[in-house]
């Protein structure tokens, strides 16, 4: 059974994501790649006990996925003790969510010192290299 939490409210959103290491998943219920998605989400939470895995409909949250810049679905973004390290945009395969890393090189890891947001890798608020995702 899939530990995944559907984010119900937005005042939950701050405290689930506040503690360890928290992959969050953007999406909508009229997105077909985020449903694609819902499988393996699903798995890599059932295999991964040391990281929260939450949810959060764009439609019903959009002040959400505003704050991180969410521009299209689905995205993932990675947060580490309340902060975000590291996002991905778009559908991702479960080899490459289970390894910790992006067909590009971008490691889709809660180990991540910088992180990136909207193609930049920030680290301690400067940007340091510009990536495309």
């Amino acid at each position: 059974m899939s530990k995944v939490i559907e984010l119900e409210n937005k005042e939950d959103f701050i405290d689930l994501k506040k503690e360890g290491k928290v992959l969050v998943d953007f999406y909508a219920v009229w997105c077909g790649p985020c449903q694609a998605m819902k499988p393996v989400i699903d798995k890599y939470s059932d295999e991964n006990e040391d990281v929260k895995v939450l949810t959060v409909d764009v439609d019903k949250f959009a002040e959400v996925a505003s704050e991180y810049n969410v521009m299209s679905i689905p995205t993932f973004v990675v947060f580490k003790d309340g902060e975000p390290v590291e996002s991905k945009n778009g559908a991702i395969d479960e080899e490459v969510l289970k390894n910790g890393g992006f067909a590009n090189g971008n490691p889709l890891s809660v180990r991540s010192i910088g992180f990136i947001i909207c193609g930049h890798e920030i680290h301690h608020g400067n940007i340091i290299q510009e990536r495309y995702l």
